[in-house]
């Protein structure tokens, strides 16, 4: 079965997303391309290529497509992936103040594969960012959830070597500018090079899915988050309650940090947890139809 590429682009606010957008659509080489973006407005496209616009989608000349986001991102795949002909490959922007890990299962929905996130980083601002008490955190996460870091604006740093090599030593995904990246040589196109990235030595973090038919009580539930906590990284899910009353529980770890709540809407026979481990494990496959996409992405 054929699948389709699916690529999230990331970054803090400004890092250049919008740019780098721009330059995909530009050098499509017979590619057709389907762009989800956050805002069509921030998307500078030549009036001339749009052949037909409707309040969430662009369709341009060359093929390729550009849709904002709407309320179901599975749903909006599942309209890509129906289209006749389908896109060659899908490229989506996270929001600059996302972590790009919460949207790569998306990628893992049946029809696609998952290529990787590529997250850009402006020199001048990046070794600021990390360090910043207040969204020091989500900048760090962008970066190491990478599997390619693209730098950006070097014209505005003032020492590139050795703001690229502090980017070398902290995370693990490959370094490059984005100029070097997007720049085409013969017969290889800006979407051959985002393919050419699809195992990377250290496949950021690494993924479970857990899921169970049977019923526990409050007090099973709560040592089991406690189990979670000290095996992952980060966990969120459903586990069906045995409790008067109780259809399921909520379950989140972040850290060592656990939470259980009764989940009042949770209607599914089985239970469903999505398992997070630290970098350097080895990619789990799994099998993830289109409702289980959207339950995920609505959990995550």
């Amino acid at each position: 079965m054929t699948t389709i590429p699916f690529t999230l682009i990331a970054g803090y606010l400004g890092a250049g997303k919008t740019t780098f957008l721009n330059r995909i659509l530009a050098q499509t080489q017979g590619t057709r391309y389907a762009v989800i973006v956050n805002d069509f407005g921030a998307v500078n496209i030549d009036e001339t290529l749009i052949i037909s616009r409707s309040a969430t989608k662009l369709a341009l000349a060359n093929g390729c497509v550009c849709c904002t986001m709407g309320q179901s991102l599975s749903g909006l795949l599942a309209e890509l992936l129906a289209n006749n002909p389908q896109p060659d490959h899908i490229v989506m922007e996270a929001s600059g103040v996302a972590d790009p890990a919460r949207l790569s299962w998306l990628g893992l929905a049946a029809g696609l594969h998952y290529t990787g996130i590529y997250t850009l980083a402006d020199l001048s601002l990046v070794s600021k960012k990390i360090n910043d008490k207040y969204f020091g955190r989500l900048v760090e996460s962008q970066l190491m959830h990478a599997n390619v870091i693209l730098t950006t604006k070097p014209d505005l740093c003032k020492d590139v070597g050795e703001v690229e090599r502090f980017l070398r030593q902290r995370f693990d995904g490959e370094v490059m500018s984005v100029d070097r990246f997007t720049k085409l040589e013969k017969s290889h196109s800006t979407t051959a090079q985002l393919q050419d990235k699809t195992t990377p030595p250290v496949m950021g973090f690494s993924h479970d899915i857990w899921r169970s038919k049977q019923r526990f009580t409050k007090q099973e539930v709560d040592l089991f988050a406690q189990s979670m906590a000290k095996s992952y990284e980060r966990t969120k899910g459903y586990v069906l309650g045995s409790d008067p009353g109780v259809l399921a529980y909520l379950v989140q770890t972040t850290g060592p940090n656990w939470t259980v709540s009764e989940a009042k809407t949770y209607t599914k026979i089985e239970g469903i947890m999505v398992q997070i481990t630290a970098p350097g494990s080895t990619l789990v496959s799994v099998d993830i139809q289109e409702e289980d996409a959207e339950c995920i992405q609505r959990q995550i």
